[in-house]
């Protein structure tokens, strides 16, 4: 009984999500140890295995949490490393008063429009350049014209 309990706790321990995998590997691992020596070699061998694949997951996804809590917008394996849209070099690049264009040609591609505003004789357009790890610069232009830029997490 404890080989099968072995068995199913350390296919948990290597399929299930990391905090659930954390309690898994442990259970797996004793119940194999004790029914390997219960004389269930076979099955006590194949927990403990298991407990132990499920360990390294754990060691890995700990080292991807602790990269990624201590920059959060560093390039990660598991989020991908595509290049930046817009870097924070640009952004200190762009001046209020500056159109659209210019503010387009240093960053080097178009932004997403977020709003548009037409009131009496002003159009007021919202734009924003998103990065694939979640940072980003938004720039309001009115008839044409830079008039507010904000960022968040660029580098």
């Amino acid at each position: 009984m404890l080989g099968i309990a072995a068995v199913v706790l350390g296919l948990g321990a290597v399929t299930m999500p990391y905090f659930a995998a954390v309690f898994l590997v442990p259970a797996a691992f004793i119940c194999g140890l004790f029914a390997f020596n219960r004389g269930r070699k076979g099955l006590g061998s194949i927990g403990i295995g298991l407990a132990v694949i499920g360990l390294f997951g754990i060691i890995y996804v700990s080292q991807e949490i602790d990269r990624i809590v201590k920059d959060p917008f560093a390039p990660s394996s598991i989020r991908g490393s595509d290049p930046p849209v817009v870097t924070l070099a640009e952004y200190k690049q762009i001046q209020e008063g500056m159109t659209y264009e210019r503010v387009q040609a240093i960053v080097g591609v178009a932004g997403e429009e977020l709003s548009r505003s037409d009131v009496a004789s002003y159009t007021t357009v919202m734009y924003s350049w998103s990065n694939p790890n979640g940072s980003n610069m938004n720039a309001m232009f009115q008839n044409g014209t830079l008039v507010n830029k904000a960022q968040f997490g660029l580098r």
